[in-house]
């Protein structure tokens, strides 16, 4: 049995190094090179700084990204931080292929057949073939949309997912510890899970879902301890313990951090915070009538996180699990309904969609039934090649049956680990073996079997691993007991049918699952500023920062919303730029905020356009940052490139200053740089049109490889019927240039709108022929 243990721990090990090696290396490739917006942008900021973050605090995540900071010597603060994101999916990815795999050690502890002969080295049942179960159960997980995308940026819900992962991994094993009766171990494994439990609260309060599963899994398997204080007083002084780091939040609070989302200054001001009081009424409250949008939001998303094949590998899993471990369902099921009510209720600004971030741990859950289905695909894949006599045959002479696969592989429900079992195909009978259990394995006695019969698959394992023999041939010992001889060939021969049903399971995971998700994180990673300012992933919000604060006026005000501000506040906070400028949020009341901060003789910004700025006068563009001007402009900048170009004396585009900014995209390659433009124009009279822009990228050859069009100046905001004789207006696009493309051409289209499907197109004057527009060249550096 020795051996046995030994032989499941290593294969542990190895599972979870391979499974940790394999997501760690994806993430890091899709890895967000710097700073982002919203949330994780906060954390990034707050971490480092010992601040204080949005509801509820996250004690917890903010030291342990501390400590991180400060051990990992390379990179910006914000990288970092993202790195750690990596490294915890990576973990909870690893975790689940262990809960998987203990899951299917189960199955096989509970279903005995043959599994030991004297002399043959001892292995546990099925470990072979829970193998791939587990690892294509953890990559599922990994490959999911949603947990991808908050792997490779800032945040707390990696490390959240983790928790799950190792709560469902202990209630498994302290399970297993209290059927075999080892009350010491056992005790010493609850331990562990109370404690795990308080750190999963100190860090993400969803861990309160999990509480009802735990509570009836530890009732179900330890009927006493309720009535044992000794045992359960030590449980909840563990499991509160962790829960005094809030008490970090209120220290930390009242001596002013550097940063903090909500000022605390008394304990009401601190429970508001980690009591998240601003957040009690987005329950209970969403319209009826966004119910199936809502849904429908959800059914998408997990499409998303499974694929189709893994939502069918996982309703298989669940089957199985139903069928072989109803209180292992009950445990894990209750878990992902209680996570599904509350995303279905929780309110959000767009009340068709639903926040399925806080779906993740059931994402975790629907990974390990579909590493559950993995395993039962295998059975029955092992099950067709016995039936058509396509695997190798393992003779033992002097023994005479065949074991039946379905009772090796764990599709009779009727054995026990006491009574192992052996089935004749021609029969259908079972009778107990000849020899029973001694010192915990099945042992086969000759006199049970006829002779020059053979024994074919004994066990899982028995296909997937030689067996070990005292002697090279196959002889009978003076015991009447038979050696068994398996040559290399057959071992691989087992090894290599086992691939042609696990290999093309993981390959249709990556086409159907990583693939997708892939591209649609590289898109997002590479895709220019939108109008919204929102989403501000890949490099987006570091360009943002780059192309708003170094031009900006002195004390200048800054209005704008949460996937805006924090980029700003991060390089205000950690890299020191700009202290004299005010970053604010939210936009909400922004004409009175914007009134005020002109009282003080602030030159105010906005961050993004909002529905109601259109007919806001003076407006102009600062990079990115729309500036609301008390007056009309009227001066043309030096530090441009000049053109001058007259366009039917209606508008003149006085110059341009253009960046091209490179991109790293994911995987360590190259993408097309963005084209950072802003466009000078001047009114030449007061204009009766509302002209709109095309704005088209052309190759050496004049070919359009990318354009932008029916784009209006000021995003939208700034009709030139607004504009006033002789005033500039700045005007700033940033545009893709495609990869490995020659230097380019801009061509500026200004057109207006004539009637239905009717346009005209400004021409430049004084252009020998007339030319429609402006074309600007466009240099790859």
């Amino acid at each position: 049995m020795k051996n046995a243990i030994h032989h499941l721990k290593q294969s542990s090990s190895i599972l979870f190094i391979a499974i940790f090696l394999t997501v760690l290396t994806l993430y890091y490739l899709t890895l967000a090179p710097g700073v982002i917006g919203g949330d994780a942008g906060e954390h990034q900021l707050a971490a480092p700084l010992l601040g204080i973050p949005h509801a509820t605090g996250y004690p917890l995540y903010i030291l342990l990204g501390k400590l991180w900071t400060l051990l990992i010597p390379m990179g910006s603060m914000a990288w970092r931080m993202n790195l750690l994101s990596a490294v915890g999916s990576a973990l909870a990815a690893s975790v689940t292929g262990l809960v998987i795999y203990q899951l299917s050690q189960i199955e096989g502890d509970n279903q005995s057949g043959v599994q030991h002969l004297r002399g043959q080295k001892q292995t546990l049942q099925g470990t072979s073939l829970s193998l791939p179960g587990a690892f294509i159960g953890a990559l599922t997980l990994a490959f999911g949309l949603t947990l991808w995308q908050w792997s490779i940026i800032t945040g707390v819900r990696s490390i959240n997912v983790l928790f799950f992962a190792l709560l469902t991994l202990e209630a498994i094993l302290w399970a297993k510890q209290c059927t075999t009766n080892n009350q010491h171990q056992a005790d010493r494994m609850l331990h562990w899970l109370a404690l795990t439990v308080g750190l999963s609260l100190a860090h993400h309060r969803t861990t309160v879902f999990y509480l009802p599963s735990l509570v009836l899994w530890i009732w179900w398997h330890d009927r006493n301890l309720p009535w044992q204080p000794k045992r359960w007083l030590p449980l909840v002084g563990l499991s509160l313990l962790p829960l005094s780091l809030y008490g970090f939040i209120y220290l930390r609070g009242i001596n002013n951090p550097p940063y903090t989302h909500e000022t605390i200054t008394d304990l009401q001001s601190f429970w508001f915070l980690v009591g998240a009081s601003d957040s009690s009424g987005l329950f209970m409250y969403v319209d009826p009538q966004f119910f199936w949008a809502r849904l429908a939001f959800i059914w998408h998303d997990i499409l998303a996180q499974l694929s189709w094949p893994g939502v069918l590998l996982a309703l298989l899993g669940t089957g199985w699990l139903i069928w072989r471990q109803p209180k292992q369902f009950l445990f894990q099921g209750l878990l992902v309904l209680l996570l599904f009510l509350f995303v279905l209720d929780f309110e959000v600004v767009n009340l068709s969609e639903a926040p399925t971030w806080y779906l993740m741990p059931a994402y975790f859950i629907f990974a390990v039934w579909v590493g559950l289905g993995v395993n039962v695909v295998l059975r029955l894949w092992l099950i067709v090649l016995q039936r058509f006599k396509l695997l190798p045959t393992f003779k033992f002479p002097p023994l005479s049956r065949t074991v039946k696969f379905s009772s090796a592989l764990g599709f009779d429900k009727n054995s026990t680990p006491s009574q192992p079992y052996l089935k004749s195909p021609r029969k259908g009978k079972t009778s107990p073996l000849v020899g029973g259990i001694e010192g915990g394995r099945a042992v086969v006695k000759p006199d049970s079997l006829s002779e020059n019969q053979d024994l074919t698959a004994l066990s899982p394992s028995s296909l997937a691993e030689p067996a070990e023999v005292n002697s090279p041939s196959t002889s009978s010992g003076d015991d009447g007991e038979a050696s068994l001889s398996q040559p290399r060939e057959r071992h691989l021969i087992s090894h290599a049918l086992l691939a042609l049903c696990y290999v093309p399971l993981l390959g249709l995971l990556i086409y159907s699952l990583a693939q997708p998700n892939w591209q649609q994180i590289y898109q997002q990673s590479i895709t220019p500023l939108d109008d919204w300012r929102q989403l501000l992933r890949g490099a987006q919000a570091q360009r943002f920062v780059d192309s708003t604060l170094p031009y900006v006026e002195p004390n200048s005000f800054i209005l704008g919303d949460w996937e805006q501000f924090t980029p700003l506040m991060y390089a205000q906070l950690i890299d020191g730029q700009r202290p004299d400028v005010t970053p604010r949020i939210p936009l909400d009341n922004w004409p009175s905020q914007i009134e005020t901060a002109r009282e003080r003789d602030q030159p105010t910004y906005l961050m993004r356009k909002t529905a109601d700025l259109i007919g806001t006068p003076y407006l102009s563009m600062v990079g990115p940052l729309i500036h609301l001007q008390t007056e009309p402009n009227l001066e043309t900048p030096t530090d441009i490139t000049m053109l001058q170009a007259n366009l039917e004396d209606e508008l003149e585009l006085i110059g341009y200053r253009l960046k091209i900014v490179p991109q790293d995209t994911p995987g360590g390659e190259q993408a097309g740089p963005i084209i950072q433009v802003t466009l000078y124009w001047r009114a030449l009279h007061t204009l009766e049109w509302d002209y709109a822009l095309s704005l088209r990228l052309l190759d050496q050859h004049g070919t359009e490889i990318y354009k932008k069009d029916a784009v209006h100046p000021v995003l939208s905001s700034y009709p030139t019927r607004l504009w006033h004789t002789g005033e500039v207006v700045a005007d700033f696009y940033e545009l893709s240039h495609p990869p490995q493309t020659p230097p380019t051409t801009l061509w500026v289209l200004v057109y207006r709108t004539e009637g239905t499907g009717q346009w005209h197109n400004l021409q430049l004057n004084d252009s020998e022929p007339l030319q429609d527009g402006v074309r600007i060249p466009v240099a790859r550096p």
